[in-house]
């Protein structure tokens, strides 16, 4: 964060200079645009950023900067080191993410009653409307916005939540940063589902603590 702050600072300085001709304003105004745009919709990981990677390196050889082979291929090796931990951990949060999907379907949980967070709900409900969940009206409901007051029956979560019933728990490990544990979670109020732990609420919390 603070490189990526010292780094703005240093391009939001320069920028009198860089823009002293057409094509240098040019380029510096499609990459002001884009991260107004990220600012805008909330576009925050960093892969949103990428489409400004040719534009700024472009900026960057405009303003006679000689390149250095030595320093740039540590700092690239470094970088890839980095991007292969990273998406390693990732896919291995993401594969536990829809193996707990898989453990509802098994149960035979139709997608309608698994509220799995952003991507998930993604997935199972905006992609295919057919198996959203809907009101009595037939409008599809948004887990998180439109069901806080009835939420589905099953959720997915990075941590137990109070009076949600335990079905099972998918550990997760990551090279870079915390390890955890991904929970599938019954709604407290609705009977067990066949098959189902069938933790109670005492027992929730006891794994809580």
């Amino acid at each position: 964060m603070f490189v990526a702050g010292g780094s703005a600072a240093i391009f939001l300085a320069t920028l009198p200079r860089r823009f002293s001709r057409p094509g240098e304003a040019f380029l510096g105004w499609v990459i002001l645009g884009h991260f107004l745009l990220m600012a805008i919709l909330w576009l925050f990981h960093d892969r949103y950023a990428l489409v400004v990677l040719p534009a700024a390196i472009g900026l960057l050889l405009t303003g006679g900067v000689s390149p250095r082979p030595l320093p740039t291929l540590v700092f690239l090796a470094l970088f890839g080191g980095v991007s292969v931990v990273g998406v390693r951990d990732h896919l291995q949060y993401n594969q536990a993410l829809w193996q707990a999907v898989a453990v509802l379907r098994q149960r035979g949980v139709p997608d309608s009653d698994i509220d799995g967070g952003y991507i998930v709900n993604g997935w199972l409900h905006y992609a295919h409307p057919d198996k959203a969940p809907r009101d009595e009206q037939g409008n599809i409901l948004v887990p998180g916005l439109t069901t806080a007051g009835n939420p589905l029956r099953y959720v997915i979560a990075n941590l137990p939540l109070p009076q949600w019933r335990v079905v099972t728990t998918i550990p997760y490990q990551r090279w870079w940063g915390r390890s955890g544990t991904i929970w599938v979670l019954e709604h407290a109020t609705a009977p067990p589902a066949p098959g189902s732990e069938g933790k109670s609420t005492g027992d929730f919390n006891r794994l809580n603590g």
